[in-house]
């Protein structure tokens, strides 16, 4: 009778324990997921038909097959729609910010964006007077002088000027009207090459020593931080600003790429589209961009994320910091490069100083697709909630060059951080990580990007082959195509070279890049707008995200 009366109770554990188990894996892990596994296992549109040698063209699935990609802003006119531009950008953030919103540049000071705009206003007002289009800019943008120049050159693109970024001082004439400076000590060693330009803006408050070019002047002397102006009156007559040149940028070789009005508006709306409803910008947000790795590309990747956080009223930061601790707690957005030395080092020394069973608890949640900031490392921390990991191509170099033929796809070299490093990022950081993958002089914005809510962990063999980008950006489509130095790679196993269109894609300016490019796209189809992307090598999932060999 006793064996009888425990054998029934044994059996009244093991049921409860199983209906406990099933009740948290299916009704309460299930509500309180993030995203279900089922939309997790489709994120791509994936077009029904594919020609001989290529994949199928692949879109993200918020702009399905048979819609238009993201082409800009969709500002209304009437009964028509306009894609937009830097103008309609600047003028709507001004309006939003209310005085309130504003820029905090790497050495510590902060001024409004309608000092800014104050300022900006007073040298394109310069600009114009001394018939000065084609700006040059040298310093960084994420410096006074730099944002300074920068935003006034835009606000010059509107009358057909443009902002050029440039590396370092050209060594040959590069064609400027205006030459943007750090210091007068750069001044002094231009040997000559001072006569290229009509004039040398020089972003120095320190007196011009003597001897110096006549023709350089420093920005203070232009500028004043003393006002500000909450108002941009901008308003288009027509469609024609919309297809002006908003800006070029300049590799270390001193290859030049062109971008339109159109790549800025569309990696502003890419970006804008990326948060779900219940994670949407506001005035609350504040954007902190970390230096550390991104200094080469930021006077082009910078834009769609600074310009949307400004068009809803919230600020920026820009900080040069190697430990993320440091970072200011008002932070909800954080940009940092995935070689950045604070990246390396917070699933590395941080991980070691963490709560080690708060640890554990916020990884099982994660690997259940729940999310949790319980085992957040800082309290500077408290109230970020979205960190992008910018991973540049490996492959760089050939983008800009444009090669005759297809290179064989060689091991990038390059360390990504893993599934299960990002979720431990997640964990240690209490907010959602999105991997961004992009071509740092070649588009705006990212070329791909993982979903918000993609907390998954693959097996190990998958983690040491490839890295996980999610879906293209929703301004490109693209597809995965067969080359004859890479007969391993198969399309009709969704594996090849990465070919993409869109409207955040930039043009070569040399004419001899530009020949190369054009003999290169006739290769994939050219006359249909294909641009491949030289070196990037992956394969679509089952999932519809692009997984690039590492």
């Amino acid at each position: 009778m006793g064996l009888w009366i425990i054998l029934e109770l044994a059996v009244t554990v093991v049921i409860c324990c199983w209906t406990t188990n099933w009740l948290i894996q299916h009704v309460i892990l299930d509500a309180k997921r993030d995203l279900q596994k089922a939309a997790l296992a489709e994120q791509a549109s994936i077009a029904p038909v594919r020609k001989e040698g290529e994949t199928a063209i692949y879109r993200n699935m918020l702009v399905p097959m048979g819609f238009p990609l993201t082409s800009g802003l969709n500002l209304s006119k009437g009964y028509q729609f306009r894609r937009g531009n830097f103008g309609d950008i600047w003028s709507a953030a001004l309006g939003v910010g209310k005085g309130e919103n504003y820029i905090c540049f790497a050495d510590g000071v902060r001024w409004t964006v309608g000092t800014i705009d104050h300022a900006a206003k007073q040298l394109r007002v310069y600009f114009m007077q001394e018939e000065l289009a084609q700006v040059g800019i040298v310093p960084s943008v994420s410096t006074r002088g730099g944002f300074i120049c920068a935003i006034a050159a835009f606000m010059v693109s509107l009358d057909g000027g443009v902002a050029h970024f440039l590396p370092a001082v050209p060594r040959k004439d590069p064609g400027l009207d205006v030459l943007v400076i750090d210091s007068w000590e750069v001044a002094a060693r231009l040997n000559g090459s001072e006569r290229w330009y009509k004039r040398i803006i020089v972003c120095d408050r320190s007196p011009k020593p003597n001897g110096l070019p006549t023709n350089a002047i420093s920005l203070y002397d232009l500028t004043d931080d003393e006002e500000t102006d909450d108002a941009f009156g901008y308003e288009c007559s027509d469609d024609g600003d919309d297809n002006k040149e908003f800006l070029r940028i300049s590799n270390v070789s001193m290859e030049t790429t062109s971008f339109l009005q159109g790549c800025l508006v569309s990696s502003v709306a890419n970006f804008i589209k990326t948060f779900p409803m219940a994670q949407n910008l506001s005035a609350r947000d504040k954007l902190t961009i970390v230096l550390d790795h991104l200094e080469d590309s930021l006077a082009l990747q910078m834009w769609s994320k600074l310009f949307a956080v400004l068009l809803h009223g919230g600020s920026i930061a820009f900080v040069e910091t190697s430990d993320l601790t440091t970072i200011s707690s008002s932070t909800t957005l954080l940009v940092v490069s995935g070689q950045a030395q604070g990246i390396k080092d917070l699933v590395s020394v941080q991980l070691q100083k963490c709560n080690r069973f708060m640890f554990s608890w916020a990884i099982s949640l994660l690997s259940e697709g729940v999310f949790s900031g319980s085992a957040r490392l800082s309290t500077n921390f408290a109230n970020l909630r979205c960190v992008y990991i910018m991973n540049e191509v490996a492959c760089a170099r050939y983008l800009n060059f444009f090669p005759e033929e297809v290179p064989q796809r060689e091991s990038t070299g390059v360390r990504r951080l893993t599934r299960i490093q990002l979720n431990q990022v997640r964990a240690l950081l209490g907010a959602r990580v999105i991997m961004e993958l992009y071509a740092p002089h070649t588009i705006m914005g990212p070329i791909a990007q993982t979903n918000i809510y993609d907390y998954r962990v693959f097996p190990p063999l998958v983690d040491a082959t490839f890295t996980c980008y999610g879906t293209l950006s929703t301004s490109l489509e693209g597809k995965l195509v067969d080359s004859a130095a890479n007969p391993d790679l198969c399309s009709s196993k969704r594996q090849g070279l990465l070919v993409v269109r869109g409207f955040t894609i930039g043009k070569p300016l040399e004419q001899e890049r530009l020949d190369r490019a054009m003999k290169l796209v006739q290769q994939f189809h050219g006359g249909e707008g294909w641009t491949p992307l030289v070196g990037v090598f992956g394969i679509w999932g089952t999932d519809g995200c692009f997984y690039e060999f590492k």
